[in-house]
């Protein structure tokens, strides 16, 4: 059903002889590891969480779990929404400095810009897609669908079945691609105008016109699924992303308030979000207002998904500001899962889960334990392996073909 959603995509790969001394230099953000970590287990748990179901029967205890599965299918899939924020203030900040350093943002400037992106983001999913696709076509004889490759799968309609993480990779090119299009075109409709302000107009009416997007689409009927019609379709959903870079373009301009204020930013993003996915639960779970109430439906088809990111962003701030994680073994976790991140979102759903554990059935409490462990020891493993041959190695012949310039 997911993705991902994506890992910070500047920082060089450090060679394993140099690790050692340097993983935990100030070239990485420990606030922002800990985050992107928790945003990928959160997807990984919401995805699996259903092996243990036969614990479900446990008196008592069973019934603890069952509320935590309830809360993962509510609370999981908002890992991506994290992601998408963690990935509009990274890549964001980037972009902000070329915009800023470039006595000229021509077309060019951007191209080497989507190069970097495309070169950091694009072969790792080319490689996992065609994986799937000759495992899936010999499993259940999918068929070969080429709208993958150019992430219009659902660019305006619900998602295909197949590859179900690809769902977020499709709305971060496209955000990507189109947002250093409009920063230009703004430039020179603008001229005469301070680059900050260009800024501030391009991302405000990127803004405007996707939540504009997504209120009229739920003005369109009462038969929208939240999920399938909004939350994973390309046109409802670019401005998740763009909250992550309005608070980089913050960081720039105004970096000593958020620093003032970055506590109580953080409370308010934290007990926010809580408040949120409660008010939303308790309407699905306990009322019939979503779908007796056509007012209910509106407001929430047309406002969790601005509300959330929202939240989210505001945890940024103090994230950024977290100089180091206290205990080296937690350090070293968030570290290392923040690292593979990507790659656990490539392959934890559609390579391993459903081929593998979705259809294999026990009321074995024991058995349903060991599938669990098994499931997250293969994630991992298989991850890290991904990493280590496939995703590394290509970040680092994109540092040759097209290398970053400083800023």
């Amino acid at each position: 059903m997911e993705q991902v959603l994506l890992q910070e995509t500047e920082r060089p790969i450090i060679p394993a002889q140099e690790k050692k001394q340097t993983k935990h230099s100030s070239e990485r953000k420990p606030g922002l590891d800990a985050l992107r970590a928790i945003a990928i287990l959160l997807v990984v748990w919401y995805h699996s969480f259903g092996i243990l179901k036969p614990l479900f029967t446990i008196p008592v205890i069973g019934q603890v779990f069952k509320k935590m599965y309830v809360a993962s299918t509510w609370i999981g899939p908002l890992g991506v929404d994290l992601f998408f924020v963690l990935s509009g203030f990274l890549i964001g900040s980037i972009l902000i400095k070329i915009f800023l350093k470039e006595e000229q943002f021509t077309f060019k400037t951007i191209v080497n810009f989507w190069m970097r992106r495309w070169l950091r983001t694009v072969p790792n999913y080319y490689f996992m897609l065609v994986v799937c696709f000759l495992l899936y076509s010999y499993l259940y004889n999918t068929e070969f669908n080429w709208k993958y490759f150019l992430f219009i799968q659902n660019l305006t309609s619900a998602h295909p079945p197949f590859f179900g993480e690809a769902w977020s990779l499709a709305v971060e090119e496209w955000f990507y691609l189109t947002v250093p299009v409009a920063l230009m075109i703004v430039n020179y409709l603008a001229k005469g105008s301070s680059k900050n302000r260009i800024l501030l107009y391009t991302f405000s009416a990127y803004l405007i016109l996707f939540i504009s997007l997504r209120f009229i689409k739920s003005l369109t009927g009462n038969d929208i699924n939240l999920d399938t019609d909004i939350r994973k379709v390309v046109v409802f959903r670019l401005d998740a992303i763009m909250y992550g870079v309005i608070v980089a373009l913050a960081f720039h301009n105004a970096r000593t308030f958020l620093l003032k204020w970055k506590k109580p930013l953080a409370v308010i993003g934290l007990i926010g979000s809580f408040l949120a996915v409660a008010v939303v639960f308790m309407i699905f779970e306990k009322t019939n207002w979503y779908s007796d109430s056509s007012v209910v439906k509106l407001l929430i088809n047309s406002s969790f998904y601005t509300v959330m990111p929202i939240f989210f962003a505001m945890l940024l701030p103090h994230a950024v500001f977290v100089k180091k994680i206290k205990y080296r073994l937690l350090r070293d976790a968030v570290m290392h899962i923040s690292l593979i991140s990507y790659s656990m979102y490539l392959i934890h759903y559609s390579l391993i889960y459903i081929p593998f554990f979705e259809k294999y059935e026990t009321s074995s409490i024991s058995m349903s334990i060991l599938l669990y462990v098994t499931y997250w020891v293969l994630v991992f493993i298989v991850s890290a392996i991904n990493y280590r041959f496939i995703e590394a190695p290509v970040m680092k012949l994109r540092n040759r073909i097209s290398p970053e310039k400083a800023h």
